[in-house]
C-alpha cells in the first residue's frame, strides 16, 4: 500500500475475485506516533535517519528489485519504507491523524491491519489510550 490514490480500486479489484461471502481484505504496517505530528515526524527521522541501517536496505532492495531498472528516488523510497518498518504500510503522525487514517484506509476497504510498534513496551499505552479511543470515537471499533 504505497499509492492510497489507488486503494481503494485495487481493493475492489481483489473484492471482485473473492467469494460472494465477501473475503477480508487485511494488511500490515507499522505505526509511528506521538502526541504531535511534529513529534512523530521527529522520531521517525530519529529512527530512519538517525539510526536507519542504510547498508542492510540497500541489500534487501536490491534482493526486492532482483537488479530490475527503478529510479534513484524510487530505490530512495524503498529503502526508507524497509528501515521505518521492513517494508510494511508507515501510519505516522499524533493520535489524532493516526485514527483519522485507519479511517482512510477502512474507507477503501482494508478490513484490518497488523501493527508493529517500534517498542511495544513504549509504544502500546499511546495505541491502547489515545488511538484505539479515537477509532472507536470514528465508528472503526465497537
Amino acid at each position: 500500500m504505497r499509492e492510497l490514490e489507488e486503494l481503494s480500486g485495487k481493493v475492489a479489484e481483489l473484492q471482485k475475485n473473492c467469494p460472494a461471502d465477501h473475503a477480508g481484505i487485511f494488511a500490515s504496517g507499522h505505526l509511528i506516533c506521538r502526541p504531535t505530528a511534529r513529534e512523530a515526524e521527529e522520531y521517525y527521522h530519529y529512527l530512519v535517519y538517525e539510526h536507519g541501517d542504510w547498508e542492510a536496505a540497500e541489500h534487501t532492495v536490491k534482493i526486492r528489485t532482483r537488479g530490475g531498472s527503478t529510479s534513484g528516488a524510487k530505490l530512495a523510497e524503498m529503502k526508507e519504507v524497509i528501515i521505518s518498518g521492513t517494508g510494511t504500510h508507515c501510519v505516522k503522525g499524533s493520535y489524532d491523524e493516526v485514527a483519522a487514517h485507519f479511517k482512510l484506509l477502512s474507507e477503501c476497504g482494508v478490513d484490518g491491519m497488523a501493527i508493529g510498534l517500534v517498542n511495544y513496551i513504549d509504544d502500546f499505552p499511546a495505541l491502547r489510550d489515545e488511538v484505539l479511543p479515537r477509532m472507536q470515537h470514528l465508528g472503526l471499533r465497537v
